[in-house]
C-alpha cells in the first residue's frame, strides 16, 4: 500500500508540473489563442517524466520513512497536550469573540461590504437572473437589500448581509478550532490559528463579500469538519439529533447557493452510504431531506417561464467546439450553419482558451437558440471529437489548469475589495477616518497580503492528505474530504474561468487544519 501511495504521489505531481511547464500564458486570461497556448511534448519529455518520477519516488520514500516520524515527534512534543483523555474545556466563545472583534474593524473599513458585478446585476433584475443563479441565493441576497430599502438606506441591507456572513463564518471557524482543541491540540496552537483567521485579510474580505461563494464555501468547510467528527466516532455521531441538524443545515446551504451543491450533497451521501453501513437510514434522512427541501423551495420560488441556461452546464464542450472553429478546423456545411446561427462567424475568433465567458457571454451569442437545440449541440460536439482530439485536449487543459496546476497564479485569483458601480444606492462609505482606511487598503489589503496558495497547490495538499488516510485504511477520514473532491470534480467539468479562487474559497478555510489533522496520533482520537 505504501508503494502505491508513493507512486501515486510521484505520478500525479510530476505529470502536473510537466503539464504546467508546457503552458504558455500572457497573464491575460481573456486573451486569444496567440497569447495562451500549449506547447507540444517531445520524446525528451517522456525521458524527463520517467527520471523525475523515479527521483520523486525515492525522495518521497525518504520523506515518509525519515522526516514524517520526526515531524510526528515534534508535533507531539510542542502541539499536543499530554493527557490521555479528551479535553473537557471549551474555547469556542473566546475564539469567536476574538475573531469577530478583528473582523469588525475590517467591516468598518469596507462598510457596508463588497459586491461584484453578478451581485449588482441580481439586485437590479432578480427575476432575469434566475436563469443563471440559484433562485434561493437570489432570494437570500434580495432579502437583505429589501430590508435596507425598508429602513431607508440600501447600504444598511448590505451591511446586515455582511454581518450575517461574518457571524456564520466566525461560528464555523470557532467550531473547527474547538474541534481540534478537544482532540488535545495545545491551547497556544489554537490561539495561533485564531490569530491567523482573524488577521489574514483574505478571510475578513470574503466574510463581507456579497457573493454566493462565501456562504457556499463556509457550508462546505463546515460539512468537512462535521464528517471528520463522524469519522472520529466511527459513525456514532450521526445518532445525535443536534449533529444531524448541523449536517442538514450545511447540506441545505450547499444545495441552495450554487449549482454544483446538489452534486456535492448527493455524491457525499453515496460515499458515506458505503463507508458507514450501519447508519444508512440516518444518513439518508440527514442528506436527502435538506436536498429535497432545497429542490422544492427552488421549484416553488422559480418565476414562471424561466429556464436555466444550458451554456452553464457545457462550459468545457463549448470551449472545445470554439477552439475547433477558431483554429480553422474542418466543418461540414450543416455544422457551419448551426454554429453561425449560435454566434456570427467573426465572433468565434474571440475564443479565449482560459476563459469560457468570452464566448458564452458574448452579446451576439444566441443563448435561447442553444437552449432549444441542446441535443443538436451535443451531437455536433461528438461529431467533431474524432478528428479534433488534440484540439479538444488542449482546450480542456488551458481552460482548467488554474484549478489543478501546482502554483499557477493569475490576477483572477484575488478578490475585489470594492462595490461594482451601480445605480442601486450601494457604495462604500467607511465611518473611519480616510487616512486610516487608505492605510489599510494600501498597505494591508494588497496583492501581497492576499497572496495565498494557488487552487492547484491547495488541491495537491488535499490529495496528499486524502491519499495518506486511504493508505492507512482510515476510510472515514478520507471520506470526510469527499465534499471537497466533488467540488474539484465539478470544476473540472465546468470551469468558467481558470484561477477564480472564490470557487474554492473553502480550501483557504481548510488548509490550516490539513496541516494538523494527519499528525494527531490514533490513540488521541
Amino acid at each position: 500500500m505504501k508503494m502505491l501511495f508513493l507512486w501515486g504521489v510521484s505520478f500525479v505531481t510530476v505529470a502536473n508540473i510537466m503539464l504546467v511547464l508546457h503552458i504558455e500564458v500572457s497573464g491575460n486570461l481573456r486573451g486569444g489563442m496567440e497569447q495562451n497556448y500549449f506547447n507540444a511534448f517531445s520524446w525528451f519529455d517522456a525521458v524527463l517524466f520517467i527520471v523525475l518520477s523515479l527521483s520523486l519516488y525515492k525522495a518521497s520514500k525518504v520523506f515518509i520513512e525519515k522526516v514524517i516520524p520526526r515531524i510526528q515527534d515534534v508535533f507531539q512534543e510542542y502541539c499536543m497536550v499530554r493527557e490521555q483523555k479528551a479535553k473537557k474545556g471549551h474555547i469556542f466563545g473566546g475564539v469567536f469573540l476574538f475573531i469577530f472583534s478583528i473582523w469588525f474593524f475590517f467591516f468598518l473599513v469596507m462598510y457596508p461590504g463588497t459586491a461584484m458585478n453578478d451581485t449588482i446585476f441580481i439586485l437590479g433584475a432578480p427575476e432575469k437572473h434566475c436563469y443563471q443563479h440559484p433562485v434561493l441565493y437570489i432570494l437570500y441576497t434580495c432579502f437583505f437589500y429589501k430590508v435596507g430599502i425598508a429602513l431607508g438606506n440600501p447600504n444598511i441591507g448590505l451591511a446586515l448581509l455582511s454581518m450575517f456572513q461574518m457571524v456564520f463564518m466566525d461560528y464555523v471557524i470557532s467550531y473547527a478550532i474547538e474541534y481540534l482543541y478537544k482532540k488535545r491540540l495545545a491551547g497556544k496552537v489554537c490561539c495561533i490559528l485564531a490569530g491567523y483567521f482573524a488577521f489574514a485579510p483574505l478571510f475578513s474580505t470574503y466574510a463581507v463579500s456579497a457573493i454566493k461563494d462565501t456562504p457556499f464555501s463556509i457550508a462546505l468547510f463546515y460539512l468537512i469538519i462535521l464528517l471528520l467528527e463522524l469519522a472520529d466516532s466511527k459513525g456514532e455521531r450521526i445518532k445525535d439529533i443536534g449533529f444531524c441538524m448541523r449536517c442538514m443545515f450545511a447540506i441545505f446551504i450547499l444545495a441552495s447557493f450554487r449549482s454544483n451543491g446538489l452534486l456535492i450533497g448527493v455524491g457525499t451521501f453515496v460515499i458515506l452510504f458505503l463507508v458507514y453501513k450501519g447508519q444508512r437510514m440516518t444518513l439518508l434522512v440527514s442528506f436527502f431531506v435538506p436536498i429535497c427541501i432545497s429542490c422544492l423551495l427552488s421549484e416553488f420560488s422559480m418565476p414562471m417561464g424561466v429556464e436555466k441556461l444550458f451554456q452553464e452546464k457545457i462550459g468545457i464542450p463549448l470551449q472545445q467546439v470554439s477552439a475547433v472553429v477558431a483554429s480553422g478546423g474542418e466543418l461540414s456545411e450543416a455544422q457551419r450553419e448551426y454554429l453561425y446561427d449560435l454566434l456570427p462567424e467573426e465572433e468565434w475568433k474571440t475564443y479565449a482558451p482560459s476563459c469560457a465567458d468570452n464566448i458564452k457571454w458574448n452579446s451576439a451569442f444566441d443563448r435561447d437558440y442553444l437552449n432549444d437545440t441542446k441535443e443538436e449541440f451535443l451531437n455536433l460536439w461528438l461529431e467533431l471529437l474524432p478528428e479534433n482530439i488534440p484540439i479538444y485536449v488542449e482546450a480542456y487543459i488551458l481552460n482548467t489548469y488554474g484549478v489543478w496546476g501546482i502554483e499557477t497564479r493569475n490576477s483572477e485569483q484575488y478578490y475585489v475589495k470594492d462595490i461594482y458601480p451601480n445605480e442601486l444606492g450601494l457604495y462604500q462609505d467607511s465611518p473611519l477616518p480616510d487616512g486610516l482606511r487608505d492605510f489599510v487598503y494600501r498597505f494591508y489589503c494588497n496583492r501581497f497580503t492576499y497572496r495565498y496558495l494557488s487552487e492547484g497547490t491547495a488541491f495537491w495538499i488535499l490529495f496528499l492528505v486524502t491519499l495518506g488516510f486511504l493508505g492507512k485504511k482510515k476510510y472515514g477520514k478520507a471520506a470526510a474530504f469527499c465534499p471537497g473532491w466533488l467540488c474539484f470534480m465539478s470544476l473540472l467539468l465546468a470551469t468558467p474561468i481558470a484561477f477564480a479562487f472564490r470557487y474554492v474559497f473553502f480550501l483557504a478555510l481548510l488548509f490550516p487544519f490539513l496541516l494538523f489533522i494527519p499528525f494527531i496520533p490514533d490513540e488521541m482520537e
